[in-house]
């Protein structure tokens, strides 16, 4: 039996004007719960269980996406900041590039987020979790992800699993001091 935190999809929390605030996980006893009550309830991240989000803001409302779900929160709440390491936001959202796509945009800040549970390793964050648990279980963990994609059947399954890769693959470069725009300029520069 597949218990209620392992059938857990990430959470994008987002204010009003569509920035990114946090990334949490939920499951469907939390979506439901927050509908229901009109605040965002989420997995803690160390203990996985179900509790309001410290988001601080009324929640204006919930959905659930193709292997994810959204929440748009009233107002900033306490805004996590989409910023890299240097303070400043990405290089690529601050200069607005021509033919950026929503894809390269929620990378971006989702990179950004993960850089910043690196600096600041908040209390019940799975991220800074993972951080404060080492590179072993970063990678152990990336591993695992991986195998999930690979044994994933049907493409909602596909899309939720390969969404658990890709954050914990973003986890293991700010692990190892890597950014993504390093991996991305690598994608970019090979042929066809």
């Amino acid at each position: 039996m597949v218990s209620e935190e392992a059938k857990a999809l990430p959470v994008v929390v987002l204010a009003e004007d569509g920035s990114v605030l946090d990334v949490a996980r939920m499951n469907s006893k939390g979506y439901d719960k927050s509908r229901e009550n009109g605040a965002l309830w989420t997995l803690h991240g160390t203990t996985g269980r179900l509790l309001p989000h410290p988001v601080g803001a009324e929640l204006l409302g919930v959905r659930k996406r193709e292997g994810w779900y959204e929440a748009v929160v009233a107002g900033e709440g306490r805004r996590a900041k989409a910023e890299s390491a240097n303070g400043r936001k990405p290089k690529a959202l601050r200069e607005g590039k021509p033919g950026r796509t929503e894809a390269d945009d929620v990378l971006g800040s989702l990179s950004a987020l993960v850089l910043e549970r690196k600096r600041e390793l908040p209390e019940g964050s799975y991220t800074a979790y993972l951080f404060k648990a080492g590179i072993d279980k970063i990678r152990k963990k990336t591993g695992e992800e991986a195998v999930e994609v690979i044994l994933a059947r049907g493409r909602e399954r596909i899309v939720a699993e390969s969404a658990d890769l890709i954050y914990h693959l973003l986890v293991l470069l700010a692990a190892e001091g890597i950014g993504i725009e390093k991996v991305l300029g690598e994608l970019s520069g090979r042929p066809g």
